[in-house]
């Protein structure tokens, strides 16, 4: 879904409703039970001067997601956090740790339940962004799959982060308030 949103500009989304238009038109023009063929046409002409002049302003050249960040920004998320910095031999670390309420994190179990994926990162990009840090392009699955250790049950990582290597450490958080609970970003670390 994200590829069709990023693949979808203004103009292409005009161009395809175009296309829709000149299919409606073919296919009145074939059946001929006395449909008319000019409220088509005039829609295929009316989407084919929508994508020229779209086209001719830069909103012509954003993507269906760059689009709806525009018209429905996203919520700024306010995070209580605090961040520490320290150096162990000739690596450094930066870690940020979440106070209650800590951002939220949805997972999918992995197909024997054991451990979990973040495969939808949009939750911990706009984390990412608030922290005024790069986003991850890809989702990962738990440490511990590749590790075998159970210490990296509740941690997820990105060696190809473009500061270094960003670990999410995930929790189980509850909702006193709506007594639920939810998977939640208990840390962050970035070592380089």
């Amino acid at each position: 879904m994200n590829q069709v949103l990023e693949f979808l500009t203004l103009s292409r989304f005009v161009l395809i409703l175009g296309g829709l238009f000149l299919f409606w038109a073919a296919r009145n023009l074939i059946s001929q039970k006395g449909k008319s063929i000019l409220t088509p046409l005039f829609l295929v002409v009316l989407a084919v001067a929508g994508s020229i002049i779209v086209d001719r302003y830069p909103a012509g050249h954003y993507n269906l997601r760059q689009l709806k960040n525009y018209l429905f920004p996203p919520k700024t998320l306010v995070l209580n956090y605090e961040t520490r910095e320290w150096k162990s031999d000739f690596i450094r670390y930066r870690s940020y740790t979440f106070f209650d309420p800590k951002p939220k994190l949805t997972l999918t179990p992995t197909e024997g339940g054991k451990y979990f994926v973040l495969e939808n990162i949009d939750q911990l990009n706009a984390i990412l962004r608030s922290l005024n840090l790069p986003e991850v392009t890809h989702g990962t699955q738990e440490l511990a799959v590749t590790s075998k250790s159970t210490l990296d049950v509740t941690k997820f990582q990105w060696k190809d982060y473009p500061l270094g290597t960003l670990t999410v450490i995930r929790d189980l958080c509850r909702d006193k308030k709506a007594l639920t609970s939810y998977h939640c970003v208990s840390r962050i670390i970035i070592s380089y």
